[in-house]
């Protein structure tokens, strides 16, 4: 009985991964993903009532169990001020569905053994998406997310599973630190093959796709690691080994290699035009809705305007000065402008207390826990850009599974430096 029911615990946490980093399912319809995670929650507890397990709450899970908690009341409690109930319903309902999915896996990885399954599935993530990107590619064809997304969009741009390309571009910015150091600790040759190839791709699939801060933040990855982590005789090795691959690439698609050159160059020479013109400026609008966006925390006295209400109370004179941009396309000031400062000051603590802690960890440990150690302080650190890639990043739950996972290695390898004392 109790292998049949961890087979069927196991089955439902992968549906739920599967869900968070697939948002079609949510497209389709609305409430897949609702009635799946509150299904599994139910389960989860049954599963627990008859197996006697118990839940571990330790001080520092307590503390991102109490934001969210928190989180979801203060939701509520917009409903007070905020204009539009219906959105601030909708975000309390993506809300309560991070904390279910960041308990859920918190409390499910428990041994260093399925903790290395966790890992191992967020780089098949980013596999995947690149699967469904070569497939985009060569069939010029999407997936069904939706029409509207790919309007006045080229058809071999890459979407996969989102409405919008800058989303997959963020989570794979996210993601991308995990494979570049599992490359950096593997030994086996075709693995690291494999792994440059994918990460060459990572960077033409974001040229493709015109997400130029991905771009930027990638070459930035890129440069600080081949400066700080590689040898010189491995730094040779790794030009040597770029260059043939791109050489063999131009010689066997001498077409796509120049088209894609033009296309970089474009993207180049956009991002130099972004002082030139307001209409084309991503940089510039991105300015503007910083402005707009701390004018409507001090306007609502630093208590938000209310969950979901930030589209709604850009409409109007302030799009205007935006470009007609409504969205937030900030994580941070989506949270201060909707939420309140107080949510977004925790929220900040919380990030910067992870990033200590991987710190803490890097000076502690050696070997393979050290580089993971670092792809996890990468990850965190590149949160950042990808929250401002999209127009907004908050209602996807994603990014809660990838800092449940850096929630769960900080804490293992916290306890094992504590043991050691």
């Amino acid at each position: 009985m109790k292998s049949l029911f961890d087979k069927a615990y196991y089955f439902g946490l992968l549906l739920i991964f599967l869900i968070s980093f697939f948002p079609i399912f949510y497209n389709i319809n609305r409430y897949t993903n609702t009635f799946v995670i509150y299904a599994f929650a139910i389960f989860f507890i049954i599963k627990f009532i008859i197996q006697d397990e118990k839940f571990r709450i330790n001080r520092s899970r307590l503390r991102i169990y109490s934001f969210l908690i928190f989180w979801i009341i203060y939701s509520l409690f917009t409903l007070v001020w905020a204009k539009n109930i219906k959105l601030t319903m909708l975000h309390t309902h993506y809300i309560s569905l991070f904390f279910i999915t960041f308990f859920i896996f918190t409390q499910s990885f428990r041994s260093k053994k399925y903790l290395n399954i966790f890992y191992y599935s967020l780089i098949g993530i980013f596999f995947l998406y690149q699967i469904l990107a070569i497939w985009e590619l060569t069939t010029l064809q999407h997936l069904p997310t939706s029409s509207a997304g790919h309007n006045g969009t080229f058809s071999f741009v890459p979407f996969g599973p989102f409405y919008n390309r800058n989303d997959m571009a963020a989570v794979l910015l996210m993601l991308s630190p995990l494979v570049l150091f599992r490359i950096h600790i593997s030994k086996n040759i075709i693995i690291k093959t494999i792994g440059i190839i994918s990460l060459i791709f990572l960077f033409v699939m974001n040229t493709l796709s015109g997400s130029r801060i991905a771009l930027l933040f990638i070459v930035l990855e890129f440069s600080i690691y081949f400066l700080f982590f590689i040898k010189f005789k491995n730094k040779i090795r790794l030009i040597l080994s770029v260059v043939t691959i791109l050489f063999l690439i131009k010689m066997s698609y001498t077409k796509e290699f120049q088209f894609f050159k033009l296309f970089l160059q474009n993207q180049y020479n956009s991002i130099q035009s972004e002082s030139e013109s307001y209409k084309t400026s991503s940089i510039k609008i991105r300015k503007a809705l910083f402005y707009e966006s701390i004018d409507l925390s001090l306007e609502s006295g630093f208590l938000g305007v209310g969950a979901g209400n930030y589209i709604s109370e850009m409409n109007g004179v302030r799009s205007k000065r935006t470009n007609g941009v409504k969205a937030a396309h900030n994580f941070l000031l989506e949270l201060l402008s909707e939420y309140g400062l107080l949510l977004t000051l925790i929220m900040v603590y919380i990030l910067i207390r992870w990033g200590i802690d991987l710190i803490i960890i890097l000076k502690k440990t050696t070997g393979e826990n050290r580089f993971i150690a670092y792809s996890c302080l990468f990850s965190l650190l590149l949160f950042i850009p990808a929250s401002i890639l999209p127009s907004s990043i908050i209602k996807y739950s994603f990014y809660w599974i990838i800092f449940a996972y850096i929630h769960l290695f900080i804490e293992q390898n916290l306890y094992l430096i504590d043991k050691e004392k």
